[in-house]
């Protein structure tokens, strides 16, 4: 109903316009008859009123003084009519234009507008919810012809939250006397490898077996990986790094880069 009125009055405006338009020249055109009739000489007046001003009645009863005051009296009437039908109509023109503006603007869908980006999740909210508990479970320290250590450590990892993987492994060497040692995994040898526990007991490490060769497996929910690292760790002997009281710690890291530390220390 309202956008019919939208269509309506852009129409309406434009006829009411023509019409006050044409009622003013109207008007106009009966002014210009009622001053030729005063100025027209009393002999010649009753032809203007007769072929100027049709439709004018004048009574033969009356003098010709009389009918030229009613002759005037009906054009004033007439050009009053003229007048106030003009200005209706350019009222009621501009009331139906602004109820169509009105309506048009109720019935206008609403700007669209571009969604505004949320903020950027932040770090906690982009982590995987993974929880891992670790375990180092074996230590083997051997020399190398450099003069320093290979250090093979096993490791146990188990997920207790959503399914991840470890990885960014380095491990810190700490003995008792302060001295600090760093590393991370070296490349495991592909061939089978034979080691000396601290009983002296034969270890046996295949390539299978490492967390190389695991690498960027998995951890599902409730599982457990485990396998053997490998680190260099130069101008130390492998004697003093068997010593009783060395800590060994393993540090790794989920997929959304929250770490972990496991520690182990020389019986």
């Amino acid at each position: 109903m309202w956008r019919a009125i939208t269509y309506v009055s852009s129409g309406f405006a434009l006829v009411a316009f023509i019409v006050a338009v044409a009622a003013s020249v109207y008007k106009i055109m009966i002014l210009k008859d009622e001053r030729l009739i005063k100025q027209a000489p009393e002999g010649k007046r009753a032809a203007l009123i007769e072929r100027a001003l049709v439709g004018i009645k004048t009574d033969p009863k009356l003098s010709r003084k009389q009918n030229y005051a009613l002759a005037i009296e009906q054009l004033r009437q007439r050009a009053d009519k003229v007048r106030l039908t003009a200005i209706v109509v350019v009222i009621i023109a501009v009331l139906v234009s602004v109820l169509g503006v009105v309506a048009l603007r109720r019935d206008s869908p609403p700007p669209t507008q571009k969604p505004v980006p949320g903020p950027e999740p932040t770090k906690e909210q982009r982590r995987v919810d993974s929880k891992f508990y670790g375990k180092i479970e074996q230590v083997l320290a051997e020399g190398n012809p450099d003069g320093g250590s290979e250090v093979f450590l096993l490791l146990s990892i188990q997920n207790a939250g959503d399914t991840s993987i470890v990885q960014d492994f380095k491990l810190t060497i700490t003995q008792p006397s302060a001295l600090e040692y760093k590393s991370t995994p070296e490349k495991f040898p592909k061939e089978t490898l034979t080691l000396l526990d601290e009983k002296k007991s034969e270890v046996t490490i295949n390539y299978q077996d490492s967390m190389e060769a695991k690498k960027f497996q998995p951890v599902e929910s409730g599982r457990v990986m485990q396998g053997w690292l490998r680190f260099v760790v130069n101008g130390v002997k492998p004697e003093v790094l068997r010593r009783t009281d060395t800590k060994f710690a393993i540090t790794f890291a989920d997929v959304s880069k929250q770490t972990y530390t496991v520690t182990y220390q020389m019986p």
